[in-house]
């Protein structure tokens, strides 16, 4: 058997046509060959070698008494005209791109050429700017498409943490604020901290010398110019100590910040040395889950140094008068760290809710919003490929309404807007608890904002507030076909995972700037994990000796590894020296321990680990909660809606020595033999059956088989080398029955190669991905092929020649070379064989009933030898006028095999194979039927495809079971 499957190849650099006249940017992309890009097309066509095959009956090799060959198909698409040339305005968008072609695999650089070219088609009038903004985008996406598998491999990628297949999920669902629209950071939250300050000024605070830096380190604008930390996402607040700490993923606290000091290591031991953070301590730590907490870290950080430190007073002595002049509320509780961080909460919350914020951010959303070209598009894909989208966010709908507006329309083709991509709008969802509780829903009726209450939620539908079970409830879904997207681990992540269990994905833009600087220090890496492995070396040398020097105190053998051969005054001089090593050693390593991770933030280190080796506190929670993550939405542009996503293996320290030794030996082997199918076997005694179905006994077998994996067309090798001990014995025949070649004594080598070719003569197209999956992958395509294989075989054979020279070879009627050397006992011969069918198929095999049926015939020519020698007789023949005698005629007759599949019901199916032979010599049938074998195929859904076979052979009087798996 062998198994067919193709893809089309990517496909050359299309040739760009743009217009830029005046109001409207159009352009038609011609395609030269290949099928459309961003179609990825597979298919695949098997017919089974029959049941009349020579069959291993128990353990050992398959016998082959002549090559066998099988059908197979591929294709080569064509496109129409109409997919040649398209213009963009009459099926996509004016002023955008065919989306088609926006991700072309091809990595080479296309030429473009910007021909004036006319057009009827009403056009939409757009401004200069906006004008030239999309074809700077248009070039700088479309001048040098991405190759997929490499932005996979970027900062750009997603990544998984738990096995997540996008093909069962109907329903995905969007936060808005960091993941569909994303802020500028600096910008937005430095205005956020403008009015949380105002507002804390309001209260009494002294914050007036206080500022937001737009590189978050927020310093104090004061004679002394103290730099605070860039306040990353992952931090932890302590609320109680005042204190910004940092911790591994099993919550022990490796750096810690005071204000605007960091503390060193020893005050870190003595201040949390027993402590471990518990974020379901919600009085003690605040985790900042989202980018939306760096400006409430910096607020709190700065409070902190400004009235505990740079003032020298207590924060209490501070502020008490001003409590009892009530500038301070008295709801803010006593005036410790808590007290501090309530007020700063508090003030940013104002800041949000009284709208002034968001008043400014919606005058000029140019400003605070950047812009990504390709996640509108992104989302179309999965709205095209069936999903149905969601937007869930807190924002109101006034500032929805028009940050959605501005990110996302001026993207989408034609007069799409942003409402036409979601299936259900939700916006003052109340996120924790719209996953937690139920609120009562309102629908949002007119463009001001106008709510009215309602008690089901319908698709299409804009609304506020509600729930998660109501989402479910109309849309008729459960839990783990939705995954939703958010930037927030607790709000987004968490609370949709562990009450719901939606499937989820977060949002995390710092990857990317962690990513490159991973990058960037990756010399410096392996250049501090080699001088950490040298003092493990030394260090363990050391403590044998210690451990020495030790037992020979106490009166014991000192019987270690380094110590055997030392007395006590050497083993001291020798751990001397070992201690001025690892002296030295440390020297080198602890500047690069300090330095490690300073590329992505001087103070904090990396984002996804704290320390060299241990994970971050943010990397437990993302793959404690969240199934996939990357930096931004737009990153599933360079992923299918189908996606399966695998979680990596997770190894702990016991397997990781399998890193170190056996897998690279493995790995090496593995290498050296690519796409490669390698069988080893042995028996010992081993019954075989040849093709007259006689079975034979043979003491001792041993072969390896050696063969090219199967391809739809291509060159292909096969080689084989086996071994045979014993005289073969005949079960169930005539004593004087041949002996197969290939079971006599002795030791035989067999090569074959050949080519192969399929041509699709019709394959039917589908429009539209099957969402029911068929009973055979390998027989869901209906189509009409046509494959050939023309190709080589030779075999030599030493051990007994005087068994093999008494034994009839059909090929020494042939023009074959061969060569036999009685006395050496060697043998050798080497042939042609060719190969032709014909595959008709009817039907996807999805159906229950009646919905396959497959024809198909094979021409096998088994000895080009003969097959030329006769072919050439014949011509003279022909040439000179004469009667072809009978013989002649024989040698070009091809062996013929017929087969015809029916789908009975489901995945069952009816086959039968007939071989069908020529013979001008028979005065009674000319077409004669040799063997006919009768079959009930079961089609499995195991491995990608297997089916479980009972077979009939009438002639010989036979049936066999067989179970049969196929490599997809």
């Amino acid at each position: 058997m062998e198994n067919t499957t193709r893809r089309t190849s990517p496909p050359p650099n299309p040739d760009w046509i743009l217009d830029f006249r005046p109001g409207v940017i159009r352009g038609w992309i011609g395609q030269t060959s290949a099928s459309p890009p961003g179609r990825i097309t597979a298919w695949s066509d098997v017919a089974d070698a029959g049941p009349n095959k020579p069959t291993k009956v128990s353990s050992g090799p398959i016998l082959y008494h002549q090559t066998s060959v099988c059908s197979g198909s591929s294709n080569s698409h064509e496109p129409k005209p109409a997919e040649m040339k398209e213009p963009w305005g009459s099926a996509h968008q004016e002023g955008g791109l065919r989306r088609n072609q926006r991700r072309t695999p091809d990595a080479e650089s296309s030429d473009l050429t910007w021909p004036v070219t006319t057009t009827t088609t009403p056009r939409r009038p757009t401004d200069s700017k906006d004008r030239i903004q999309m074809v700077l985008i248009w070039i700088r996406r479309h001048s040098r498409p991405p190759d997929p598998l490499t932005v996979r491999n970027s900062p750009r990628g997603i990544f998984c943490t738990r096995t997540l297949n996008l093909r069962s999920i109907s329903v995905i669902g969007y936060d808005m604020d960091y993941t569909l629209i994303h802020y500028n950071v600096m910008a937005w939250e430095g205005r956020a901290y403008d009015y949380g300050m105002a507002n804390l000024k309001s209260m009494g605070f002294l914050v007036d010398d206080l500022e937001f830096d737009p590189d978050l380190k927020a310093y104090i604008t004061l004679s002394d110019m103290t730099t605070l930390p860039q306040v990353i996402r992952g931090l932890i607040m302590d609320k109680v100590k005042g204190n910004l700490v940092k911790a591994d993923r099993f919550g022990y606290i490796k750096r810690v910040m005071h204000g605007t000091q960091m503390l060193p290591t020893r005050a870190v031991s003595e201040i949390y040395g027993r402590e471990l953070v518990d974020l379901r301590k919600e009085d003690t730590w605040e985790f900042l889950n989202t980018l939306f907490s760096v400006s409430e870290a910096v607020m709190f950080m700065q409070i902190i140094s400004l009235e505990a430190e740079y003032l020298s007073m207590s924060v209490k002595d501070l502020m008490v008068d001003k409590l009892d002049q009530g500038l301070v509320p008295a709801e803010l509780g006593p005036l410790d760290y808590k007290g501090l961080y309530n007020a700063v909460s508090k003030a940013l919350f104002r800041a949000h809710v009284e709208g002034q914020l968001k008043r400014e951010i919606m005058a000029e959303p140019e400003r605070f919003v950047e812009p990504d070209p390709e996640l509108p598009l992104a989302l179309l894909d999965q709205k095209e490929a069936g999903k149905r989208l969601l937007l869930i966010t807190n924002s109101d709908y006034h500032y929805t309404n028009k940050m959605m507006n501005h990110a996302f329309n001026r993207f989408l083709p034609n007069d799409m807007g942003w409402r036409d991509l979601f299936e259900m709008v939700i916006v003052s969802a109340r996120k924790p608890e719209f996953f937690q509780i139920s609120h009562p829903l309102y629908e949002v009726v007119t463009d001001d904002g106008l709510l009215r209450p309602c008690f089901k939620a319908n698709s299409g539908g804009l609304y506020s507030g509600g729930s998660a079970q109501m989402v479910e409830k109309s849309l008729d879904i459960h839990g783990d076909e939705i995954l939703y997207v958010g930037d927030h681990i607790f709000t987004d992540v968490s609370q949709s995972k562990v009450h719901l269990r939606w499937r989820t994905a977060l949002i995390c833009r710092e990857l990317e700037d962690e990513f490159d600087a991973l990058i960037k220090s990756h010399a410096q890496k392996e250049k501090l994990v080699t001088l950490i492995q040298q003092k493990e070396i030394v260090g363990d040398l050391f403590n044998q000796l210690r451990l020495a020097l030790q037992r020979r105190t106490n009166s014991r053998p000192a019987q270690t590894l380094a110590a055997t051969c030392m007395n006590d005054q050497e083993l001291t001089e020798s751990m001397q020296k070992l201690l001025i090593v690892m002296q030295r050693l440390d020297e080198k390593i602890v500047p690069l321990l300090e330095s490690d991770g300073e590329l992505f933030n001087k103070r904090w280190g990396w984002l996804s680990r704290a320390g060299l080796w241990d994970k971050s506190h943010l990397t437990r929670q993302i793959e404690k909660y969240a199934d996939i993550y990357t930096s931004r939405v737009s990153n599933f542009l360079h992923y299918t809606p189908f996606m399966y996503f695998r979680s990596q293996e997770q190894l702990l320290g016991c397997t990781k020595l399998l890193d170190t030794g056996q897998r690279l030996l493995i790995g090496e082997m593995l290498r050296c033999l690519p796409q490669q199918n390698l069988t080893l076997a042995a028996s010992w005694p081993g019954l075989f059956v040849d093709k007259q179905g006689v079975y034979w006994d043979v003491p001792l077998s041993l072969s390896a088989d050696l063969a090219s994996v199967g391809s739809s067309s291509g060159l292909s090798y096969h080689l084989l080398l086996q071994q045979n001990s014993g005289e073969p014995k005949c079960f169930g025949g005539d004593e004087t029955n041949d002996v197969p070649l290939a079971l006599l004594p002795g030791l035989c080598a067999k090569a074959a190669i050949s080519i192969k070719r399929s041509i699709d003569a019709w394959r039917k197209k589908e429009d539209k991905l099957k969402m029911v999956q068929p009973y055979d992958a390998f027989l869901s395509d209906p189509h009409v092929s046509f494959t050939g294989i023309v190709g080589a075989v030779a075999s030599g054979s030493l051990g007994d020649c005087s068994k093999r020279i008494s034994v009839p070879d059909e090929t020494r009627k042939s023009n074959a070379f061969r060569v036999f050397h009685e006395r050496n006992k060697f043998a050798a011969c080497a042939d042609l064989f060719a190969s032709v069918t014909f595959t008709a198929q009817h039907g996807n095999f999805q159906r229950l009933f009646l919905d396959l049926t497959r024809v198909s015939a094979r021409l096998d020519i088994s000895s080009g030898s003969l097959f030329l020698r006769g072919a050439s007789r014949l011509a003279q023949d022909f040439f000179f006028s004469r009667r072809p005698d009978l013989e002649t005629f024989c040698d070009v007759c091809p062996d013929v095999i017929v087969s015809l599949q029916q789908q009975i019901v489901g995945p069952f199916s009816f086959r039968v194979e007939s071989s069908v032979a020529i013979d001008p010599r028979s005065q009674d049938h000319f077409v004669r039927v040799d063997d006919s074998v009768f079959a009930i195929d079961w089609a499995l859904k195991v491995l990608g495809s297997a089916k479980a076979t009972a077979w009939y052979s009438p002639k010989h009087q036979e049936a066999m079971v067989e179970l049969r798996f196929f490599e997809v």
